[in-house]
């Protein structure tokens, strides 16, 4: 997925601010991932969360999946 250059802008903010932090990634509600921000993200046009196994990356694909929309970005 491919970010536009004001919502890098404002990943980056945020990020820059948690570094060596988790990042809650929330789907539906529901907490999917808590990768540790280890540089400020938004300076390529999108990232990647890793995963241990083909297992754990499928499920993870599976639940950003059921909730996919537009994402609106908040601090919280």
């Amino acid at each position: 997925m491919n970010f536009k250059p004001e919502v890098r802008a404002r990943i980056y903010k945020l990020t820059s601010q948690i570094v060596d932090d988790a990042l809650e990634i929330v789907v539906v509600g529901e907490v999917v991932s808590r990768p540790i921000v280890r540089e400020p993200l938004g300076t390529w046009k999108g990232f990647v969360i890793s995963a241990n196994d083909m297992d754990e990356a499928t499920a993870l694909a599976a639940k950003l999946r059921q909730g996919w929309v537009i994402p609106a970005l908040r601090v919280v």
